[in-house]
């Protein structure tokens, strides 16, 4: 049995613009992973050849790239502390090219095995839109076959009561007082008892089903407030 993991998201983009389809998939993931999304890294590549770019990627504004983007990682995604940044070749083409490709993925891996790893005992996974939305369509069917099976047990115990006595009881008000006597001795009654039962129990059994899936729901409010009072702090 696990009890704690390391999780690891990989986030492609094509170009080096943090924008805010790159914004959304990470939130995205954030909202997914709920507690365990604690760090964040960013791995910036470059698979351009010119002499140029590979300057501006691998040269004298290495630093200055990685500074850049590591503040705009942190006020695009509203984190507590800035992000670890690294700039990896992922297309070396000289020995010592590919000898420092080397070494960026392993301070990477190291980087990785130092975060804190997050607790699955304490591990809250909100649930993602289309799942809730899901989840209320089937919501929605449950209540709909509960009513249905309320009315026919509302159906069977009148049904059982005009067959046996409702011809006889012309006053009104007596024969509400006799149906009340009559639904109690309905105990008594296996044929009309047993069919009884089985609908309670289907009954309760789609409510437990419903008020499982609001759970769940529950759940997710309470890992986004705990989310926000973290940020806050």
């Amino acid at each position: 049995e696990l009890q704690s993991m390391h999780m690891v998201v990989l986030v492609k983009r094509l170009d080096a613009r943090l924008d805010q389809p790159w914004r959304d998939t990470v939130l995205f993931y954030q909202e997914l992973c709920g507690e365990a999304f604690d760090n964040v890294i960013v791995v910036l590549t470059g698979f351009d050849r010119g002499q140029s770019r590979r300057q501006q990627a691998f040269g004298d504004q290495k630093a200055q790239k990685i500074a850049q983007t590591a503040d705009e990682s942190q006020a695009l995604l509203q984190l507590k502390s800035r992000p670890q940044v690294f700039i990896l070749d992922s297309m070396p083409e000289t020995d010592e090219e590919f000898e420092a490709s080397l070494e960026v993925r392993r301070q990477i891996l190291r980087h990785a095995v130092r975060c804190k790893p997050a607790k699955l005992s304490e591990l809250t996974v909100p649930k993602t839109a289309p799942l809730r939305q899901q989840d209320d369509l089937e919501m929605g069917r449950l209540e709909g076959q509960i009513q249905e099976l309320e009315v026919r047990a509302r159906n069977l115990k009148v049904f059982a009561w005009s067959k046996t006595q409702a011809a006889a009881n012309p006053d009104h008000t007596k024969a509400q007082a006799d149906l009340q006597k009559f639904l109690k001795e309905v105990h008594n009654d296996p044929e009309i008892q047993n069919p009884l039962d089985e609908l309670h129990a289907t009954i309760h059994a789609k409510r437990a089903k419903v008020e499982a899936l609001r759970a769940t729901h529950m759940d997710l409010e309470e890992a986004v407030q705990r989310h926000q009072a973290n940020e806050g702090s």
